[in-house]
């Protein structure tokens, strides 16, 4: 089972930032395609970006794992597709505009569920 499905609870405490970014780093050892939804998170009562979805994308991105933040679910999973709409060619070099359009289409707040999976499948199928 740990082929297919690793659980990894994050702790709490003193160290336990130490900790998330160990499974973070070892969560995406194991990827090759890093899909980035929402990023975001409770902090009392108000709804925050949620930062250690910004540090996973930083380490996929050091590992050379494609990334495909979904910017239509908002919060950082937005800011990362802003991050690399605004920079595409540096992270997607060997692509065309056609496949930047198909990325482009993932910030589109307005188009339904079902078409978005079915961009993130061609996507995909184009970087595997």
């Amino acid at each position: 089972m740990h082929d297919q499905l690793i659980l990894r609870p994050f702790p709490q405490g003193n160290d336990a930032e130490t900790q998330w970014d160990q499974y973070r780093s070892d969560m995406l050892a194991y990827s090759g395609i890093a899909i980035f939804v929402f990023g975001n998170k409770l902090e009392g009562s108000e709804t925050i970006l949620a930062e250690g979805v910004r540090k996973e994308f930083n380490i996929a991105k050091e590992k050379n794992i494609r990334l495909i933040p979904i910017g239509a679910t908002g919060f950082m999973a937005e800011v990362l597709w802003d991050l690399i709409i605004d920079d595409f060619s540096n992270f997607y070099p060997d692509f065309d505009e056609s496949f930047k359009e198909l990325f482009v289409s993932l910030g589109d707040k307005e188009k339904d569920l079902m078409s978005h999976v079915e961009t993130i499948i061609k996507i995909i199928d184009c970087v595997k």
